[in-house]
C-alpha cells in the first residue's frame, strides 16, 4: 500500500469517525507494512492500539478493502524503544525488546 492510498483512506475515516475521533485515534496511526494480508500500523502505546482495534478496526479494515487492498487483518503495534524511558532515565527498550500488539481480523477473529 502506498502512502497516497493511506492518505485517501485517512480522509475517508475523517468523514466517518468525525474530527475529534480522527485527531485523537486515527491521525497518530503510522502505516508500517502490508504483508500476507495483514496491515500493520504503529501506535504510540498499547492502550491506543487496543482502543483503536476495538473501536475503529472494522472501519479501517473496510476502508482498506474498499481501496482495493487485499487485507484480512489489521494489526497495531508499539515499536520497540519508541519514547519509553524508566524513571531512572534508562531506556526501557533494553528491558522489553518487543511489545504485544492488537489485531482485528475480517470476520471478527483477533
Amino acid at each position: 500500500m502506498t502512502n497516497e492510498t493511506w492518505g485517501q483512506i485517512r480522509e475517508n475515516l475523517l468523514k466517518i469517525v468525525g474530527k475529534n475521533n480522527y485527531v485523537n485515534w486515527i491521525e497518530p496511526l503510522e502505516f508500517n507494512d502490508l504483508d500476507g494480508g495483514v496491515a500493520t500500523f504503529l501506535v504510540p502505546t498499547n492502550f491506543m492500539g487496543d482502543w483503536v482495534s476495538r473501536n475503529f478496526g472494522d472501519q479501517i479494515l473496510h476502508q482498506l478493502a474498499d481501496a482495493g487492498e487485499h487485507v484480512t487483518r489489521v494489526r497495531f503495534s508499539v515499536p520497540s524503544g519508541r519514547g519509553r524511558s524508566r524513571p531512572n532515565g534508562k531506556d526501557a527498550s533494553k528491558a522489553a525488546p518487543s511489545q504485544p500488539s492488537s489485531a482485528i481480523s475480517q470476520g471478527g477473529d483477533a
